[in-house]
């Protein structure tokens, strides 16, 4: 019957000296608190019926307002409604009126 010689074990100090840039290697982190929750802890791992049965009871009020309000900005920036609001409250008391002379104005034509 054959023995198989043990390998040697190294020292610490011998195996930092055997790689002498192993201190310029970053540590890896910590894979702690990353991906799922922690499932000894109940109050981090939620229940698998509270949330998809929250998210599909919203889900088709969610979609119809943001399908009313994306409705409601289209007509506006179509329809150039938003061309002169003030950006700021006040401001549209800064801007004085301005009187066009006569010969600029528009000319109604009376019948």
């Amino acid at each position: 019957m054959m023995t198989m010689a043990r390998p040697k074990k190294l020292s610490r100090q011998k195996l930092g000296q055997s790689l002498p840039h192993h201190r310029n290697f970053p540590r890896q982190k910590s894979l702690k608190g990353l991906g799922r929750p922690n499932p000894n802890n109940p109050s981090a791992t939620p229940s698998p019926l509270d949330r998809p049965l929250l998210r599909n009871l919203l889900l088709p009020e969610i979609r119809i307002t943001v399908s009313n309000l994306s409705q409601a900005i289209r007509f506006l920036v179509d329809n150039d409604f938003l061309q002169n609001v003030e950006l700021r409250p006040g401001q549209a008391n800064e801007k004085l009126i301005e009187v066009l002379p006569e010969d600029e104005g528009i000319e109604i034509n009376q019948k």
